[in-house]
C-alpha cells in the first residue's frame, strides 16, 4: 500500500506542481476564484496525469531494462495496455470538465494533450529536447489569457508575466530533470553534453527567476517566497553543475518550486 500511495503521488505531483498551481495562483493575482476557474483547475490537473501514464506507456520497455521500479507498469500494479487505457480515459475525463468551462480554455486543453502524444511517442518524441520541451511548455504562455477569457477579465502586463513565468519554469523543471536521468536513451545532457545542457538549464532558470521577480515587486511577503524560489534553483544549478546532483537532492529541491505558487496563493492571501 504504502509503494502505490508513492507511485500516485509521483504521478500526481506533476499536476499539481505545475497546471493546477498555475491556476491557483492565478486566482490569487486576479482575486478571483469561481467554480468554472476550479473546473478548469481540475481538467488540466487530469491532463497532467493523463500525460504520465502516457509516458510510461511508450517508455515501457526502456524502463524495464533500466530497472525503473518506480512506476506503475514496472512495479507490477498495471500492465501497458491498462496504463494506456487508464490515461485515454483520463484525458477524455479531463476534455469533459473543460468543455463546462469555455471554448478557449477546452481548445487549450485539447491542445496540451495533443502536446503530451508530441511529448511521448516515438513517430514525434519531444522529450529530451529544448526545442520539444519549450513545445511542450508553450501552452502555458497562452493559458493566462484563456484564463482572463473565462472570468470575463481584462489582459494587462501581468498576464504576459505570469505566463512567462510558468513557461520558463517548466522548460527548466523539464531541463534540470534530464540530470539524474541519464539512463533515458533521449536525455538533454547526453546529445548536448554536460556544460552546455548546464548552461541551458540555468538560463531558463533565471528567466523564470527575473519573471517571477517581476511578479512579486509590489509586496515584501511574495519576495522573500521570490528568494526561496532562486536559492533552489541556485542550488540546484550548482550541484548539476559540479555533478553532486542526486534524485533524491533534485527532488527536494524541485518540490520548492513546485510549492511556490501555493506559497505565494495562500500566504500571499492572508497578507493581502
Amino acid at each position: 500500500m504504502r509503494r502505490f500511495l508513492y507511485i500516485l503521488y509521483k504521478r500526481v505531483r506533476p499536476g499539481f506542481g505545475v497546471p493546477f498551481a498555475f491556476i491557483a495562483m492565478y486566482g490569487l493575482f486576479t482575486g478571483v476564484l469561481s467554480p468554472a476557474l476550479l473546473l478548469a483547475a481540475l481538467g488540466f490537473l487530469l491532463l497532467e496525469v493523463y500525460g504520465g501514464l502516457y509516458n510510461d506507456y511508450w517508455d515501457y520497455d526502456e524502463d524495464v531494462r533500466n530497472g525503473r521500479k518506480d512506476k506503475f507498469t514496472t512495479s507490477g500494479m498495471m500492465s501497458r495496455g491498462q496504463a494506456r487505457n487508464a490515461s485515454l480515459g483520463l484525458a477524455a475525463a479531463s476534455l469533459a470538465l473543460l468543455s463546462f468551462t469555455n471554448a478557449i480554455v477546452f481548445i487549450l486543453g485539447a491542445y496540451y494533450a495533443a502536446l503530451f502524444i508530441g511529448y511521448s511517442h516515438p513517430a514525434i518524441r519531444l522529450k529530451g529536447s529544448v526545442i520539444g520541451y519549450m513545445t511542450l511548455s508553450s501552452m502555458f504562455l497562452l493559458l493566462p489569457f484563456g484564463l482572463d477569457m473565462l472570468l470575463g477579465a481584462t489582459s494587462g502586463p501581468h498576464t504576459l508575466l505570469f505566463g512567462s513565468f510558468f513557461f520558463f519554469q517548466c522548460v527548466y523543471i523539464l531541463c534540470q530533470k534530464d540530470s539524474t536521468d541519464m539512463k533515458d536513451t533521449r536525455n538533454l545532457f547526453t546529445s548536448h553534453g554536460w556544460p552546455r545542457s548546464t548552461k541551458i538549464t540555468a538560463a531558463f532558470g533565471a528567466l523564470a527567476s527575473a519573471s517571477l521577480l517581476a511578479l512579486s515587486v509590489f509586496n515584501a511577503y511574495f519576495l522573500l517566497v521570490w528568494l526561496l524560489n532562486t536559492l533552489a534553483k541556485y542550488y540546484n544549478v550548482n550541484s548539476i553543475q559540479t555533478r553532486t546532483i542526486t534524485r533524491e537532492k533534485r527532488y527536494r529541491l524541485v518540490l520548492a518550486e513546485f510549492l511556490t505558487p501555493y506559497l505565494y496563493a495562500v500566504g500571499g492571501a492572508i497578507v493581502l
